[in-house]
């Protein structure tokens, strides 16, 4: 997994400029899901913040571990 982040940030595929999810599921064999039932509450959430934020809003995101994948 950490390859495929490391090589989509530092390379665009021939012919192309930016990846595209077939091309990036092509190179990931397995990835985890979240099994937390508020996921799908929490990524509108996030994603509400940067399609249509508060007036005056600052969004501030913070991963003590960027090489593990958060869970819950």
């Amino acid at each position: 997994m950490e390859e495929v982040v490391v090589r989509t940030l530092e390379e665009a595929p021939e012919g192309a400029t930016h990846w595209s999810r077939r091309e990036l599921n092509a190179r990931v064999e397995e990835f985890k899901i979240s099994t937390d039932p508020l996921l799908i509450d929490k990524i509108r959430d996030v994603v509400g913040l940067y399609l249509s934020p508060p007036e005056h809003a600052v969004v501030f995101s913070a991963d003590e571990r960027p090489h593990i994948q958060a869970i819950g």
